[in-house]
């Protein structure tokens, strides 16, 4: 598939900067501009874990369409945090397309059920409602963040955004949820907290002490733990609802399984990379683990020989 094809201004992909080494040094990126021969990225790090980018060195984008994983090969052209350019080398390559991928993770749920005629009402409005990630924005791509290095020093402006890029992170999720009251009509309420332990762009589970009828309709916003956050609202159909019996509190709690049926695509989008990124984490981590365990198991005799 062509770049210009598959990508778009303000689409979000991962850039890996160790393609062909075992480590992984992967920088979650926006495109700012799109040429066939030309892409300009904005790595959206902190300015704390800033990579090295050298001329000409080899790359990885990887990009999430629809339900499937491509890979693009290209080589960097300049980079200046937070802008990275680099020239594509070859068209697009479909490295993975399957079913929804799901993954185990811990993130916020609030809910509320809906009646019919409410929920028809919700899928009106959210047929004409913007993603609630919108042109996703970079927070550091600001004029303030070179001000600040040319007046206070590299590393200690580096100090100084990283606690301004969380302060504006918190702000811009309690606008969110200021806006999200806002929209709400008079006198609705309802939402009731749970907690979701696993994802996919099909949908997701979470626990709840809130009893939930199967079949039930539902109006939820999850909050997933990525950078700088991703906060988003979707309609879903509760397939399945199980009591846990052997959860360690005295109230009672629920296990529910909803499948999204409304949700922006981009929103969609933004889960299915979250869940592929999470993916590679968990492997990443198993495989530490066994080389930490192998390690300790292979020093155990020369233990015993002292």
């Amino acid at each position: 598939m062509e770049i210009t094809e598959l990508l778009k201004v303000g689409q979000h992909l991962d850039c890996d900067l160790a393609p062909d080494s075992e480590g992984e040094e992967r920088y979650p990126c926006q495109v700012a501009h799109l040429e066939p021969e030309r892409l300009l990225l904005t790595i959206l790090s902190e300015a704390t874990r800033t990579p090295a980018v050298l001329p000409e060195c080899d790359l990885t984008l990887q990009v999430i369409k629809g339900q499937a994983l491509y890979s693009i090969r290209g080589r960097a052209i300049s980079f200046e945090f937070p802008y990275l350019a680099l020239r594509p080398e070859g068209p697009a390559e479909l490295i993975q397309k399957r079913s929804y991928v799901r993954v185990e993770d811990s993130f916020g749920v609030r809910f509320r059920m809906l009646d019919p005629e409410e929920y028809e009402r919700r899928r009106y409005e959210f047929a004409s409602r913007a993603s609630r990630r919108g042109e996703a924005r970079s927070l550091l791509a600001t004029d303030w963040s070179r001000e600040l290095q040319e007046t206070l020093g590299e590393e200690a402006a580096a100090g100084l955004e990283s606690v301004l890029i969380k302060m504006l992170i918190g702000l811009d999720r309690k606008l969110d949820k200021i806006i999200e009251l806002l929209e709400r009509p008079e006198g609705e309420t309802g939402f009731f907290k749970g907690t979701g332990v696993n994802i996919s762009g099909a949908g997701f589970y979470f626990v709840t002490e809130s009893p939930v009828r199967v079949g039930g309709m539902i109006e939820a916003a999850l909050e997933l733990t990525v950078f700088p956050g991703l906060h988003l609202m979707a309609l879903g159909k509760a397939l399945r609802v199980r009591e846990i019996l052997d959860f360690p509190d005295t109230h009672r709690h629920f296990e529910v399984a909803v499948e999204f049926t409304d949700i922006h695509e981009d929103d969609r989008d933004e889960v299915i990379r979250y869940t592929f990124r999470r993916q590679r984490e968990l492997l990443r981590t198993q495989r530490l683990n066994k080389t930490d365990l192998q390690s300790s198991e292979t020093s155990i005799p020369q233990q015993d020989l002292l």
